[in-house]
């Protein structure tokens, strides 16, 4: 995905088999749209909070003024660079590198990550408490 896509927030749930490469001028947030909103949701059933899920890798260029609100989740690596602003949760389960697009987990540049304990997908069902912070 690219900057060609056009501009403003997308609502969105992207899932792939395969890996999700996303790059510099775009935002995108969770679709919490329902049946009811205007636009309506393309598929209300999906779970809240999800974002981004990748069978394979995650990469994310950030750019200034541009953020990326929900769940995160790869099942091998994830790789947020530049100016990446993202407010909810990432989870890598960093299970070997099957995909070519990310080799090892990696958090670098000017990546900002929030976290308020609101984003809590339908697959956590218990409340999320932040247990270790490591800085790559």
């Amino acid at each position: 995905m690219n900057s060609d896509i056009g501009s403003g927030t997308w609502k969105a749930t992207i899932i792939a088999t395969g890996s999700i490469n996303i790059a510099h001028s775009m935002s995108i947030s969770w679709d919490d749209l329902t049946t009811t909103s205007s636009p309506p949701s393309l598929n209300p059933l999906l779970p809240k909070d999800v974002l981004l899920v990748a069978g394979t890798d995650i990469k994310m260029t950030g750019a200034v003024g541009f953020s990326y609100h929900g769940m995160i989740a790869a099942h091998e690596q994830i790789d947020l660079t530049n100016q990446t602003q993202l407010s909810g949760i990432i989870i890598a389960e960093n299970m070997g590198s099957t995909g070519s697009l990310v080799t090892a987990n990696k958090i670098e540049g000017a990546v900002k990550i929030d976290y308020d304990c609101t984003v809590r997908p339908v697959v956590l069902t218990v409340p999320i408490t932040v247990l270790k912070w490591v800085r790559l």
